[in-house]
């Protein structure tokens, strides 16, 4: 299942979800572990792993676990490879 750049929100459009699940997998955590970490329910760290939200916790938890900047904020990404 991949979700539809459509439905995806702001900073998360472009975002791969299986993509930050495996970093999340190469790391030994899964969305439940991040969700403890961020204090929110799973449903909201699924979210806005798939795009659909970006929710500030959350997306501090990845960062701080090391998950790279250009998963989580694609399209930023790509507009900074094109101005350079």
């Amino acid at each position: 299942m991949t979700t539809a750049i459509s439905l995806q929100r702001g900073r998360g459009k472009g975002r791969n979800p299986w993509r930050i699940r495996e970093f999340l997998d190469d790391q030994g955590k899964n969305l439940t572990d991040v969700a403890a970490k961020a204090k929110a329910r799973k449903n909201v760290v699924s979210d806005t792993i798939r795009g659909l939200r970006n929710h500030a916790r959350t997306l501090k938890v990845l960062e701080a676990l090391g998950c790279p900047q250009e998963l989580l904020y694609p399209l930023e990404h790509q507009r900074e490879e094109t101005a350079a």
